[in-house]
């Protein structure tokens, strides 16, 4: 069983201090929305971050 449904990235996400996001939503095909990209500041690499 895949996963379906939205992902939503919390202001927590700031607090951590990522400088990446690459390939975290690497196969989730049935994902039908992401919410919250104002909390991934400082982000420089977003490679294949929604390949399928």
């Amino acid at each position: 069983m895949g996963f379906s449904g939205a992902a939503v990235i919390d202001s927590l996400f700031t607090e951590v201090g990522l400088t990446s996001y690459a390939y975290w939503f690497t196969g989730f095909s049935a994902m039908s929305e992401v919410a919250g990209f104002e909390h991934l500041l400082g982000i420089a690499d977003t490679m294949q971050a929604f390949t399928s």
